[in-house]
């Protein structure tokens, strides 16, 4: 046991040694792994903010923390959506807020698809009808870059996303058309203005 520790001591005493002899290289050496060590944690950092950001976002304008549905509505949404819609929101937005937790906000949202046209050019598109007033705390991610957040007087406003929007040749202003599917199954197209082009962290949103 002696001897394991004296060779041990000597090993720690010629490492010393040897740092102190060759104090350029112990510096380079020491220099580089500081390099490694901050290069490594800056690039942890900015992945963890980056999907910090992305989650945040995905649920400040999409998702939310959870959401509320019928039940069957996951199984038979295709087939008929509107079956499942909920009517009594309010009541149970109320119940929502006075018996659950720390719930800040509740809204009410309509997801449907269609087509969106201007001029001579069409877009298949994603739709989501909002409550405007409710929605100006939820949607905190979402940037309206040019015009105005739609309002609650006017039914017949649109937001559209900025890349859609070029796409288009859209501006703040312009009416753009929408075509589809009514609660009963027919066809209809209705016209909206433009209220404001937005941007999010989600290019597809």
């Amino acid at each position: 046991m002696k001897s394991h520790n004296l060779s041990l001591l000597a090993v720690i005493k010629l490492s010393f040694l040897n740092i102190i002899k060759n104090q350029r290289k112990t510096g380079v050496a020491f220099i580089t792994m500081i390099v490694g060590i901050i290069a490594l944690v800056s690039m942890g950092g900015f992945i963890q903010f980056n999907f910090e950001g992305l989650r945040e976002a995905t649920i400040r304008t999409q998702l939310g923390h959870f959401q509320i549905y019928k039940t069957g509505y996951r199984e038979n949404s295709l087939k008929d959506p509107y079956k499942y819609l909920i009517e009594d929101y309010k009541k149970l937005s109320l119940e929502l807020k006075e018996n659950v937790y720390d719930v800040d906000t509740v809204t009410q949202r309509l997801y449907f698809s269609g087509l969106i046209a201007y001029n001579n050019l069409t877009f298949s598109a994603l739709f989501i009808g909002i409550n405007p007033s409710i929605e100006q705390g939820f949607s905190s991610a979402e940037t309206i870059i040019d015009g105005m957040q739609i309002d609650d007087d006017d039914s017949n406003q649109a937001v559209i996303g900025e890349i859609l929007a070029q796409s288009l040749g859209v501006s703040v202003g312009d009416y753009i058309s929408v075509l589809t599917n009514t609660i009963d199954g027919t066809i209809n197209v209705i016209d909206l203005q433009v209220q404001g082009i937005a941007r999010t962290g989600s290019k597809e949103y």
